[in-house]
């Protein structure tokens, strides 16, 4: 999973990287997924894979940026695409496949029950629609055309609500616990986090 999703990426961006460099632009594109905010339960190893070469993206793209090198994660939700189904007609399925550990059974039929009751629910994407809108992002035309580089774009409305539900949970979850994080710091430190520093991790590229 991490071969294909993380590691292969990587090399390929290796690959390619010196030609961007050498001719001082170019726009690098990656297939991520809306999983990378929001996991779901026996999808851990995918999740942490997409979750992974987001952040992979995010940092390169600000590594990049001042060589006039662009780079963006297309996070997609839910299309209808062959993702679980096996390439070997005689295998099961994802949703098919049987789980071993008596403890998980309950679960993994319970989440394969939501999604086999109306698999469509599940997946508002118009596939025809996908790539002409990561050309628009890639050449700032279209959609994109006058809006400022995203590292980031999410594909979907099930992409957009879920990570809107997961970044207002997180605030809500961080403001609850934010006593013990501060509680953390070192006498006298005056809990307040160097400005370059923040500029240096924001999503938005560091500007002021």
């Amino acid at each position: 999973m991490f071969n294909v999703n993380l590691f292969g990426p990587m090399q390929v961006t290796k690959a390619i990287l010196p030609y961007l460099r050498a001719q001082r632009h170019g726009r690098i594109a990656f297939t991520s997924s809306s999983t990378a905010w929001t996991s779901l339960p026996f999808l851990s190893h995918y999740a942490a894979s997409k979750a992974a070469l987001s952040a992979y993206i995010e940092s390169l793209q600000k590594e990049l940026q001042p060589l006039n090198i662009n780079c963006v994660a297309f996070e997609s939700g839910g299309f209808p695409t062959e993702l679980g189904q096996p390439r070997d007609n005689g295998a099961a399925s994802f949703g098919g496949a049987p789980v071993s550990i008596a403890d998980y059974q309950a679960g993994f039929a319970k989440l394969m029950g939501m999604f086999m009751s109306d698999p469509m629910a599940f997946m508002p994407g118009d596939l025809a629609k996908v790539a002409p809108r990561i050309v628009d992002v890639v050449k700032g035309e279209g959609l994109a055309e006058g809006r400022e580089w995203p590292v980031r774009v999410l594909l979907g409305s099930d992409a957009h609500q879920s990570v809107v539900q997961k970044c207002e949970e997180a605030l809500g979850l961080f403001g609850e616990w934010k006593e013990l994080a501060y509680s953390t710091d070192r006498e006298g430190y005056g809990h307040v986090t160097n400005g370059e520093y923040m500029r240096a991790v924001s999503i938005l590229g560091g500007k002021e």
